[in-house]
Order: structure tokens, then sequence, then C-alpha cells
């Protein structure tokens, strides 16, 4: 810092390096405008950033704009605005289809293919049980449970769907949404998927379609699968939070406690409670355009 005299009165300059940090330090008064795909979750997100963020930042408002096409139109555009913007998208099957994304600081594509992957944590969903069952300790719910079993189960069933939906995509076949829609697949109020009812599901579709030959699908099918990892670690990125896990999530808590959670429930309650250890980088990139 440095000082200078302007018309007879003392001033002060700042260095570019001071400049930056006088930002950062009156970030918590800034407003960021957050941008989203899901209209009508702005309360979730909001609860989310505001976890993530600590303090760091306030939030002035989450948008909803209805899909990624709709996000990434206005990312594009970059309409000046009195608060700066922030651009979320999911992850979804774009990373393995190698569809390109804006390189701006201020546009954010997740790791996982929905904000919802992120939520599914042993920790978290043992205290919503307690929550909804309190007479019942949260380390009893957490034998009880066994999520990471579950977990486990409900990747190793469903990585054939998702690979599935990633290849319909790639073959460019329109109007399929073979990745949504997991109760089909699991009747009768079950918690994991039926692997039989996928692969009889993938058989049937695939006999509908014209882009390859159903052999060749096959093979091509094969590849993807092999394509998205070797772990189910790997595999976990490339199934949906939304359309699968919190679903079966729902009924594996309702089966559990006897209530009666719906998804929105869940996710709200969830992010109160889940690691956002996993969200650090999308913390970060936040932050840097405060």
């Amino acid at each position: 810092m440095t000082s200078v005299r302007v018309s007879g009165v003392l001033m002060l300059r700042y260095s570019s390096q001071a400049l930056w940090a006088r930002r950062k330090f009156f970030a918590p008064y800034n407003d960021i405008n957050i941008i989203v795909e899901d209209t009508s979750k702005e309360n979730f997100y909001t609860n989310l950033f505001t976890r993530l963020l600590q303090g760091e930042l306030r939030i002035g408002k989450v948008i909803g704009v209805g899909g990624k096409s709709q996000v990434l139109e206005r990312c594009y555009s970059q309409e000046r605005t009195q608060q700066p913007e922030f651009f979320l998208v999911d992850g979804d099957f774009d990373e393995i289809l190698r569809r390109p994304y804006p390189d701006q600081i201020n546009f954010y594509r997740l790791s996982k293919y929905d904000i919802e992957s992120f939520l599914i944590d042993e920790t978290a969903i043992c205290l919503i049980a307690e929550e909804q069952a309190p007479a019942i300790a949260v380390e009893t719910h957490r034998d009880s449970l066994r999520i990471n079993d579950w977990l486990s189960n409900v990747i190793t069933s469903s990585i054939r769907l998702a690979a599935a939906a990633a290849l319909w995509q790639e073959l460019g076949i329109r109007g399929n949404q073979i990745s949504q829609g997991i109760q089909r697949h699991s009747q009768n109020a079950a918690i994991t998927p039926e692997a039989e009812k996928i692969a009889e599901y993938i058989n049937d579709r695939k006999t509908q379609q014209s882009a390859v030959k159903p052999i060749q699908f096959d093979v091509l099918l094969n590849r993807m699968v092999k394509r998205m990892g070797a772990s189910e670690d790997e595999w976990l990125r490339w199934i949906s939070g939304k359309h699968i896990l919190i679903p079966l999530m729902v009924r594996l808590m309702n089966r559990h406690t006897g209530s009666q959670l719906n998804q929105d429930s869940l996710c709200f309650r969830l992010a109160l409670h889940c690691d956002l250890s996993e969200l650090q980088e999308l913390r970060s990139r936040i932050l840097s355009i405060a």
C-alpha cells in the first residue's frame, strides 16, 4: 500500500494484491446468485450451499432455470447483473461422452451424476433414522440399516442400467429415459434393484432401436461398463442419486423407521447432516469469484 496526494488530500493507493485481500475480507458481505438446473428446489440448494460456504460468502439467490441447456444458455450469454452469478450443472454422462462445457471460473460441472449423489452418507442417514425413531440409538440404526452393504448392492445392480443409458445417448437415440424410474426394476417396495428385471428391460429396449444391431449393442454395452470403471467407487459416479439412490433410500428408511418420508424431505434433511468433503472443489470455485 502506498499514499499519493490528490488535490491536496493524502489518498491511499492499494496494490493489486492488497485489493484482492480487501475483496476477500469483505466477501461475507458480498452476494452471489447461484444458477442451477432444478426448479422448485431452491431451499434445498440454499441450505446445502450455506453449509458448504460456512459464512465466507453470502448467497443472494439460488435460481433454478429448468435444465442444463438453460443454465448453459444463461452462462454463455453472461448478461450483466447486479450480483455475480455462479453456474452449476449435473455431471450426468458428460465426461464419459466427452461433451464440452464452458471453460470459465464461474461454471462448474459436478463430478458425479447429480447433486443428490453426494447426499448418501452413512452418518447422516443414521441421524435422520434416529430423528424418525428416537427410541433407538444411532449405532443401533447403523447396525440395522447396513448402508454400505445396501449401497454396494444398488451400485452392482444398477451399473448396466447406467451404462445402457449412456450408450443410448452416445448412439444419439432420443426420447429414452432408460436410467429413470428405478421403481420399475424393484417391485414390491424392494430396496435394491433386481438385476434380472434390468437385464430384461435392456434386452427389450435394444430390440426396439435401429442404430446398431442387437449383438453389436451388447458389445458396446460391455465396453461402456468398462469405460465407467473397474470398481464400485468408480461406478458410483454414474449412478443417478435423483432417479436411483434417493428413491430406494426412501424405501429403506420408511421400512426401517415405519415413517413416510418423501424424496424432497429426505434430500433436505440429508443436506443438513451429510459430509461435504467431496464438494470442497466446488466450494473453492465459488469462493474464487467472490
